[in-house]
């Protein structure tokens, strides 16, 4: 889908500023309302940043759901991508708890977290466009900030800007460090785990209780308290408007997205479907027009709409205010596509990135660059497996051998999520050894380079 480059915007005003990328809304030359996400200057040529940026637009371009926040397409102008977006005119949810502070009509909280679980269901098995394969997508931020609902009562998740998806064109590594925020974040996000559907459902759960009781959950993460604690708190999750009957059974499934074991959690498309059944049976019929004309218009109106000049993000956006540039004969600034923006910086030779290895390798907290070296590794055949082997052989060394430098976890487990991209037989060897571990954050990484061993053969 091309999207001209030198078309022309007015910026009219700047909702927010993050720390990569400012939001603002404009109207564009053809007098179309659009958001537009602009990548900040100064990472202009970082390749973690750039490529997040790629995949977020490729993966939404591709997303084609009434829940999910549309993106229209990926622009460059002047090096810089800019993504074009669907312009939802409303609140995020969090505004609205903010404001009223007050839990949400029983109804309006049920119906907008079945429809956020149906964007999570489309997410996850939205087909790519070029194998037709499940892109496998996960939201990984889902709280009520990232829902919005539309003047005109729309209900809308937004901001993938950190989700993990499976196509074949992605180009950011799906790094196991640890994004989202910490208040809905599943337990399993902070020990090393795959990110899955369930990480989604727990947030949602979160979510859901919020908006039913006006006061976020406050959850433990210790293994043996973490259910206890949450049971307990969902006393307070008492709904107005229904019966002690339909009381439970919420309760009980707000328990179930809640369990500490991501395998205890039900399915995105289950919590919809259950949603959908509780409803229908409680006698509720969500009128989120009227919601929106009792509660979201009034906020909008209420805004103080500043204008985008006296914003201290502006001059991250002002370049893209007012007629579009001509440009110079040769310039790059054409119609382009989303998978066509200008590619990142170059990436290093066999012989640089070698050395890049061995030199980190050699320094006690090399695990900490672990998202650099992703970064730089992704994709790579052509690398040295030698120096990772050998942290892993030292792991495996037998516990009388004490004369021998030791190996810290986290170095293993850096060790294992390097190699996941090279599962080949002496790969796979020690990772069949190392899943025997005593380590729950080794076994688990050792899984994966299995796992992508058994991926690659069945290709």
């Amino acid at each position: 889908m091309p999207i001209d480059s030198q078309r022309s915007f007015e910026i009219l005003e700047i909702p927010g500023a993050g720390a990569t990328a400012t939001v603002c809304v404009a109207r564009d030359d053809t007098g179309q309302m659009v958001a537009l996400k602009v990548l900040r200057e100064d990472f202009a040529g970082d390749r973690d940043v750039l490529t997040r940026t790629r995949d977020e637009a490729r993966m939404l371009h591709r997303l084609d759901h009434p829940n999910i926040v549309r993106v229209n397409g990926l622009l460059s102008r002047g090096g810089r991508p800019v993504v074009v977006m669907e312009w939802v005119e409303g609140c995020s949810l969090r505004k609205v708890l903010d404001h009223t502070r007050a839990a949400l009509p029983i109804a309006i909280a049920v119906e907008a977290a079945r429809e956020i679980a149906n964007a999570l269901e489309a997410a996850f098995n939205c087909p790519s466009a070029k194998n037709g394969e499940p892109m496998r997508i996960v939201h990984r931020d889902v709280k009520p900030t990232h829902i919005l609902v539309s003047v005109d009562g729309r209900v809308k998740l937004t901001d993938f800007g950190i989700a993990k998806g499976v196509f074949e064109d992605r180009e950011a590594v799906s790094l196991y460090m640890v994004h989202g925020s910490w208040g809905y974040m599943a337990p399993e996000r902070l020990n090393d785990e795959p990110d899955t559907p369930a990480v989604d459902v727990y947030a949602l759960g979160l979510t859901l209780f919020e908006l039913v009781t006006g006061k976020p959950m406050v959850m433990s993460r210790h293994p043996y308290k973490h259910d206890r604690a949450m049971r307990k708190q969902l006393t307070f999750l008492q709904p107005s408007g229904v019966d002690p009957q339909h009381g439970e059974a919420l309760r009980a499934l707000v328990e179930r997205m809640c369990r500490f074991e991501p395998e205890e959690r039900p399915t995105p498309t289950d919590v919809a479907q259950e949603l959908t059944t509780w409803l229908e049976s409680a006698g509720l019929d969500p009128d989120l027009p009227a919601f929106a004309r009792e509660v979201i218009i009034p906020l909008r109106e209420r805004h103080e709409r500043k204008a985008p000049q006296d914003h201290p993000a502006w001059s991250e956006v002002q370049f893209l205010h007012g007629e579009a540039p001509t440009p110079p004969p040769g310039a790059d600034d054409e119609p382009t596509q989303v998978d066509t923006i200008p590619p990142p910086p170059p990436r290093m030779d066999k012989e640089a990135l070698d050395a890049l290895l061995h030199d980190r390798i050699t320094k006690p907290d090399w695990s900490r660059d672990l998202d650099e070296l992703k970064v730089e590794f992704r994709g790579r055949k052509d690398w040295s497996l030698g120096p990772l082997l050998a942290v892993i052989d030292r792991a495996l060394l037998p516990w009388w051998d004490f004369w021998s430098s030791p190996v810290r976890t986290d170095q293993v487990v850096a060790a294992l999520e390097l190699l996941q991209d090279r599962p080949e037989p002496a790969v796979l060897a020690r990772a069949r050894r190392l899943a025997e571990s005593r380590s729950p954050r080794v076994v688990e990484a050792a899984k994966r380079v299995l796992q992508a061993g058994e991926n690659g053969n069945d290709r």
